[in-house]
């Protein structure tokens, strides 16, 4: 069975497209620093292969492994990732990460059958993430040894999606020149839809976010003239999500029990708070939760009569 290298190609025409589109957005905006178009960057988990005829060995069989949270949480056992609860751990005491074949069944939830187990631990090992130690002990791979937690990954799946779904030009960690002086620069995800759309996607693992992140969120989505702004959550929880939407509520001096519009869009849950606030989690998949969004906000400005920025119009985006 034949193995290609995956390197993923910087689309000149893309960036480029990408710059004019910013022009376009009201107001001052001037991109700094290094920002990402694709999963070569560091802490991004990517392939290491490509093999044919092997489940998830392609660039969307990935994403679709990853939109799955349950193969997110099987990923993240094997990461550098320091447990909240003891902060004195040093971050390499215990690497490699080595789970029993049991105790990973149990981390992924109880819907997993060991069949769905067994099928993600050979693409894992097959990319080179894991090793086998016997045949019921796995042990992280040296690619994964520098990774600290799925953070890069998250965000680079979120890049993917908008990219190939909805051939999207999309940049992850964006800064801006007139935001050096405020706490707000490194945008997760910004990206401009074909209809001229602008959308900025602050992406959180797990249940907790700090009130400092959502004031953050918050100032960025005021100040950033977006179509959408959504934060989202990596949660099958709806509570996480209530809570969020209470604290952007008392920040914006809005009553804390107005949560808007509730949509559920293939298992996924989407709120839409008031202007271009959406929160969201991935209990149907990343992809579900970005499809939610785009279908319920675009709904939500012809309601309002609001019109989106200016088309961006570009050959690369029928790429």
């Amino acid at each position: 069975m034949k193995s290609l290298p995956y390197r993923p190609e910087v689309n000149l025409q893309q960036l480029h497209a990408f710059d004019e589109c910013l022009r376009h957005i009201p107001g001052s905006w001037n991109s700094i620093g290094r920002s990402f178009i694709h999963a070569g960057a560091p802490g991004v988990i990517r392939l290491r292969w490509q093999i044919a005829g092997e489940r998830w060995c392609d660039e969307p069989g990935f994403l679709d492994f990853l939109d799955q949270r349950h193969h997110r949480l099987l990923l993240g056992c094997f990461l550098q990732e320091i447990d909240d609860t003891d902060p004195a751990e040093d971050a390499t005491s215990n690497w490699p990460r080595t789970w029993q074949t049991e105790t990973l069944l149990k981390q992924m939830g109880p819907a997993i059958k060991a069949r769905q187990l067994a099928q993600a631990l050979h693409f894992l090992e097959l990319q080179e993430y894991i090793v086998a130690q016997n045949p019921d002990e796995w042990a992280s791979g040296s690619l994964l040894e520098h990774i600290e937690d799925l953070n890069p990954t998250f965000a680079w799946s979120v890049q993917a999606h908008l990219q190939q779904s909805y051939h999207a030009l999309v940049r992850r960690c964006v800064s801006f020149k007139e935001w050096q002086t405020t706490q707000l620069n490194d945008l997760d995800v910004l990206a401009f839809t074909e209809d001229g759309r602008a959308i900025i996607v602050e992406c959180k693992l797990g249940q907790h976010v700090s009130l400092p992140q959502v004031v953050r969120f918050v100032q960025r989505a005021q100040a950033f003239p977006a179509d959408i702004a959504l934060l989202l959550l990596d949660t099958e929880e709806e509570a996480p999500v209530i809570r969020l939407l209470q604290q952007i509520n008392t920040i914006l001096n809005r009553d804390e029990l107005d949560l808007g519009h509730k949509y559920t869009h293939k298992g996924s849950l989407l709120y839409h708070l008031t202007d271009n606030f959406y929160v969201a989690n991935t209990a149907g998949g990343i992809a579900s939760a970005l499809e939610a969004a785009l279908q319920f906000g675009s709904n939500s400005q012809q309601s309002g009569k609001e019109a989106p920025n200016e088309k961006c119009s570009s050959p690369a985006l029928a790429e």
